[in-house]
């Protein structure tokens, strides 16, 4: 048998409040659904949908579900199995849902109300409200390719340009991403980019070492894309991107 991890679990209750949320914008999955001779239509199939993914969420909770059960040695294939299980729940649902279940966003307190200030001030006014923008939906978006894929992102508030300088020189991989050209002219603000990838992820964790024998003893194998993804969803790993931010005040 194997266990359900917290990661998964806090899924399946990001896809339940998704399904909620779709009920009350009254949006429709299906144009029907039929099952035992009843037929869902129109905003219907997104109650049906709610009430059939609750049951599939009961049953891993209370471990009566068949995709928790497996024989001895085949757990990691049945890990793979409920993680596709758990994925399919994401088909009905928009993108921007499937951005909120599967990423999260750290905003320091008073970051914000910072940059909000300066929005106010003609000279500043663009290129913070630019970040307002990006911060609002940085579940769904990110600053450039460089940053397009993490699942995590952290932003946080330098009080002085003396300590943002310092974060540049104390991170190998840092990036000052206001000193690129872009759309917007970022004169006062400043943005830094620190990158944490997964290997420094299992480092922190303690699971480096159950990492590599993982993928010795699977590396022949055709799937070790799905093992990979697998052992990351068990073990809650997401590349992570922290935001250094200097905001004057």
């Amino acid at each position: 048998m194997i266990f359900l991890p917290e990661s998964i679990k806090r899924i399946l209750e990001r896809i339940e409040e998704a399904y909620k949320r779709d009920i009350m914008r009254r949006r429709a999955y299906y144009s029907s659904i039929s099952k035992n001779g009843k037929t869902y239509k129109g905003t219907d199939t997104v109650k049906f949908q709610l009430e059939t993914f609750q049951e599939f969420k009961a049953s891993l909770e209370n471990g009566t579900s068949p995709l928790l059960t497996c024989e001895e040695g085949k757990e990691d294939e049945a890990k793979i199995r409920l993680m596709h299980a758990v994925y399919k729940w994401f088909e009905p649902l928009g993108m921007e849902d499937i951005y909120r279940i599967k990423n999260d966003v750290y905003i320091q307190r008073g970051l914000k109300s910072r940059i909000k200030k300066l929005s106010k001030n003609l000279k500043t006014k663009e290129e913070s409200l630019c970040l307002l923008r990006f911060l609002n939906y940085a579940y769904a978006s990110s600053w450039g390719q460089e940053d397009e894929n993490y699942e995590v992102r952290d932003f946080r508030l330098v009080e002085s340009e003396e300590k943002f300088e310092k974060i540049l020189k104390k991170y190998r991989d840092a990036e000052d991403l206001t000193a690129n050209e872009g759309t917007v002219d970022f004169t006062t603000i400043r943005v830094a980019l620190v990158p944490i990838d997964e290997v420094s992820i299992y480092k922190d964790k303690g699971i480096w070492e159950e990492y590599r024998q993982f993928i010795e003893r699977y590396l022949v194998c055709l799937k070790i894309s799905d093992l990979i993804k697998m052992f990351n969803l068990w073990h809650d790993v997401r590349e992570t991107a922290i935001y250094y931010i200097y905001v004057p005040k």
